[in-house]
Order: structure tokens, then C-alpha cells, then sequence
């Protein structure tokens, strides 16, 4: 992502954080990376990973009996 500037600006990066605030903003549901889509989620506070076997059932659309989960 860059950042538009008039005049032209130095050479600056742009904070993860505004970065994330745009794309929030923006409404935008794509992301460039697995990376960003993590960044995004801890900025949410939304986990990013199944911690349960019974909601990695409910986003397979399984019930959790029928679920085996090999370790």
C-alpha cells in the first residue's frame, strides 16, 4: 500500500496499524497475505485458528460427534 502525497513526501513508511485501519475501513475482504489477514484478526481481537474441536465442527458443518481430529 502506498501513500499519496501533494507535494511530494520523503521516503516514509506507513504504520501497520493506519494500514489496517484503512483496509478495515475501506471494507475491503481481501487480503495480500495470511499475514495481513492474522494482523487484521489480532487487531479485532478475532481468533484466527479453531482452539476447539467443537467450532472447527460448526465452520465444517459437522456435529462435534462425528468430528475425529487426529493429533
Amino acid at each position: 500500500m502506498g501513500l499519496y502525497t501533494i507535494p511530494r513526501a520523503i521516503d516514509q513508511t506507513i504504520p501497520r496499524r493506519l494500514i489496517i485501519e484503512l483496509i478495515l475501513f475501506s471494507g475491503r475482504t481481501c487480503f495480500s497475505s495470511f499475514e495481513q489477514y492474522i494482523e487484521v484478526c489480532d487487531y479485532l481481537c478475532l481468533a484466527h485458528e479453531a482452539t476447539d474441536s467443537t467450532i472447527l465442527a460448526v465452520m465444517l458443518n459437522e456435529t462435534p460427534s462425528t468430528l475425529s481430529l487426529k493429533p
